[in-house]
C-alpha cells in the first residue's frame, strides 16, 4: 500500500468505492453512494456531490469526509501522512467504535515502519 494513495485513516484510495466512482465517473455507483449518504445523514446529495480524489487533496469530498470524519480533520490539521505517523497515535479518536476499521489498518501500517 503506497503512502501517497493512502488516506489518513489507512484506506487505500484506489480501493475506496467513492474514489473509484469518481475516477470512473460511474453513474450507477455514484447514485448508490448518494442514496446512502442521503439516508444516513439526512442530506440532499446528488451524483454530482459524489466526488473524491483522496482525502489529502484540497478538492471537495463527500459529506462524511468533509463534515464528520474526525480522523481527517485531525490528521489534516496535524499535517501527518497518516494517523500511524502521528506522535499521538492512537489517540482518543480511536475510542470511537466507528473507527475500528481504521485502527486495524493503521496498526498494520505502523508495524511496517
Amino acid at each position: 500500500m503506497g503512502i501517497i494513495r493512502t488516506s489518513y485513516c489507512g484506506i487505500s484510495c484506489p480501493e475506496c468505492v467513492i474514489y473509484i466512482a469518481t475516477k470512473e465517473n460511474n453513474v450507477k455507483l455514484k447514485t448508490q453512494i448518494a442514496e446512502k449518504q442521503n439516508k444516513e445523514y439526512g442530506i440532499n446529495y446528488t451524483i454530482e456531490d459524489v466526488f473524491c480524489l483522496g482525502c489529502k487533496t484540497d478538492l471537495k469530498h463527500v459529506y462524511y469526509c468533509d463534515e464528520i470524519c474526525e480522523i481527517r480533520k485531525c490528521a489534516s490539521k496535524e499535517k501527518v501522512i497518516t494517523c500511524a505517523h502521528c506522535k499521538n497515535y492512537p489517540c482518543s479518536i480511536f475510542n470511537n467504535k466507528e473507527y475500528d476499521f481504521a485502527k486495524e489498518l493503521l496498526d498494520k501500517m505502523k508495524e511496517e515502519f
